[in-house]
C-alpha cells in the first residue's frame, strides 16, 4: 500500500532549535512522522500519515559544513550506528541540523554534555556570523560605494522601486543579525544546563512566523515581477517608453543638433542602424526629479555648399527637487564615467557653472551643473566640424543657467 504523504509549513526557521522539536513531536501525535527520504524541502516538510506516537525528535548542530567535493548530505555512518545503538534514528538533514526520533521514552539523550552541544552551534553560530559579513558587504556597503549612487538609482528606477528594494536587503541584514543573536542566546542557554527554549503557544508562535515569512517571500516576489515587467517593457531604466524626438513637447531644455545647425543647412534624421533607441527620448519624473530627460538623436547635416555633415548628441537631463541632490547627481555622473575602462579627465574652459567636468570617454563627455539642474552628454560631428565642439558646450552651459 502506497503510504499517505502530506506537506507541512513548519512554524519556525531551522535554528529555533526547541521549536522545531516541539513541532515535529507535536505532528507525530497527530500521526504525521517526517519522512526520511523527502524530508525539507523549498522550506515544506514531508510526512507520511501513520498512527498517532509519542515520538521524540532531536535537531544536532552539524559541526562542519560540506564542501564542494564532499557530496554527503548527512552525518557519518559511525554517528548514525551509535544513535541507533542508544535507540534514535536518523532521519534528514535540516540546512545546519541533523534532525533524530525515538518512541522509546526511556531512550537516553543523545548529547547530554552542554560544552558539546553548545560546540556544535558554536561551528553554526560562525557559518551565520559570515553569511551576516557578507549580507552586511553586498547588500549595504557596496550598493553605497559603487559608482551608480543611491539617488540616481532612484532616479531612474524610481523612489518607490528602490526603496522597495533597499528596505527588503536591510530586512535581509536585520535577519541574519537577529538570526545570529538568537543562536548566542540558544548556546548560553545550553552553557547553563538548560534544554533549548519551546514556545508556550506552537500555533499562535507559528501563525507570526508564516505570516512575517510569507510577507517577506511576497515582497521579494513582487519586486522581482515588476521588474521583469518593465524590463520586458523597456521602462525599467526611466519609467517611460522612449518616443521619437519629433514628439518632445515643447522645446528641449538644452540646445539639439537642429537648433546648433549652421544658416542654410539642411536637417535630416540619421539612422545608424545600432539599437531601437536612436533619435529618441524619454521624459519622466521621480522622487528626486521634477523632470529628467534622456536624449538621443543622430542627424545628417547638407550644407549650403551641398557637403553632408553627420552630427550625434546623447544627453542626460535632470532637473533636481533640490540642489543637494543636484549635487549628488553631478557627482556620481561624473564618478560614474571617470569608473568606466581606460577614461581620463579632460579639461574644460571656463563656463561660470556651479560644476563641469569631462572625461574622454568614447566622445567628449561632460558633466554640467547649475542650481537644480544637472546636464550629462556628449556631441560630435564628423569631417568639417560644422558646429565647434566649445560652441555647443558653451551654448549648453548658457542654456543651464
Amino acid at each position: 500500500m502506497e503510504p499517505k504523504y502530506r506537506h507541512r509549513y513548519p512554524p519556525c526557521p531551522a535554528y529555533d532549535v526547541g521549536c522545531m522539536e516541539a513541532w515535529l513531536e507535536h505532528m507525530a501525535a497527530q500521526g504525521l512522522h517526517l519522512d526520511g527520504a523527502s524530508g525539507f524541502f523549498a522550506g515544506m516538510a514531508t510526512f507520511t500519515q501513520g498512527q498517532p506516537a509519542a515520538v521524540k525528535y532531536r535537531l544536532e548542530a552539524v559541526t562542519k559544513t560540506a564542501t564542494l567535493f564532499d557530496d554527503s548530505d548527512g552525518p557519518a555512518d559511525a554517528a548514525v550506528e551509535m544513535a541507533a545503538e542508544m535507540g534514535w534514528e536518523y532521519v534528514c538533514r535540516l540546512r545546519d541540523f541533523d534532525i533524530y526520533r525515538t518512541d522509546n521514552a526511556l531512550a537516553p539523550e543523545l548529547n547530554t554534555d552542554p560544552q558539546l552541544q553548545a560546540q556544535g552551534l558554536k561551528a553554526v553560530e560562525k557559518r551565520m556570523r559570515g553569511q551576516a559579513g557578507t549580507a552586511l558587504f553586498w547588500w549595504i556597503l557596496y550598493p553605497l560605494l559603487r559608482t551608480l549612487g543611491p539617488v540616481l538609482t532612484a532616479t531612474h528606477l524610481g523612489g518607490l522601486l528602490t526603496l522597495w528594494g533597499w528596505g527588503l536587503l536591510v530586512g535581509q541584514l536585520i535577519l541574519s543579525l537577529w538570526r545570529l543573536g538568537f543562536l548566542v542566546r540558544m548556546r548560553r542557554r545550553l552553557l547553563r544546563g538548560e534544554a533549548p527554549r519551546r514556545p508556550k503557544d506552537l500555533k499562535r508562535s507559528g501563525r507570526r512566523y508564516r505570516l512575517l515569512h510569507f510577507a517577506h517571500v511576497a515582497a521579494a516576489v513582487a519586486l522581482v515581477i515588476v521588474v521583469l515587467i518593465r524590463g520586458m517593457a523597456g521602462t525599467l531604466d526611466y519609467g517611460e517608453i522612449r518616443q521619437p524626438l519629433a514628439v518632445f513637447p515643447g522645446d528641449a531644455p538644452f540646445p539639439t543638433v537642429a537648433d546648433l545647425a549652421p544658416e542654410g543647412a539642411v536637417y535630416a534624421e540619421e539612422y545608424f542602424g545600432f539599437d531601437d533607441e536612436e533619435n529618441t527620448f524619454a521624459l519622466w519624473s521621480a522622487l528626486t526629479v521634477d523632470r529628467a530627460v534622456i536624449w538621443e538623436e543622430n542627424a545628417k547635416l547638407t550644407l549650403s555648399d551641398g557637403s553632408a555633415v553627420t552630427g550625434g548628441l546623447y544627453v542626460e537631463y535632470y532637473e533636481a527637487k533640490t540642489e543637494w541632490i543636484a549635487k549628488r547627481l553631478a557627482k556620481t555622473l561624473y564618478a560614474r564615467d571617470r569608473a568606466s575602462w581606460n577614461v581620463d579627465a579632460i579639461e574644460l574652459p571656463e563656463l561660470g557653472l556651479d560644476f563641469a567636468r569631462g572625461t574622454d570617454r568614447v566622445f567628449n563627455t561632460v558633466v554640467l551643473r547649475q542650481g537644480n539642474k544637472v546636464f550629462r552628454g556628449y556631441f560630435y560631428n564628423t569631417a568639417l566640424q560644422a558646429i565647434h565642439w566649445n560652441d555647443w558646450l558653451q551654448a549648453t552651459a548658457d542654456a543651464l543657467k
